[in-house]
């Protein structure tokens, strides 16, 4: 699981933005792996701690069935 937020600075300083970040990813992660983004959030996830922990959540519950 990789969970990003779409203002993430350290993404978007590196690959200019949250799109080509994901175009990239999208190529060379496995196939297996998935993404989320949460909308509003920066790399801390401040303020998004919620919305963090109910996504990783959702995918463990997925894992264990």
């Amino acid at each position: 699981l990789i969970v990003y937020g779409d203002n993430d600075i350290g993404i978007i300083k590196t690959d200019g933005s949250i799109e080509k970040w994901q175009n990239f990813t999208n190529k060379v992660k496995n196939p297996n792996t998935e993404t989320v983004t949460i909308k509003g959030a920066t790399h801390s996830f401040k303020t998004y701690e919620k919305e963090l922990s109910q996504k990783v959540d959702k995918f463990i519950s997925v894992l264990v069935k």
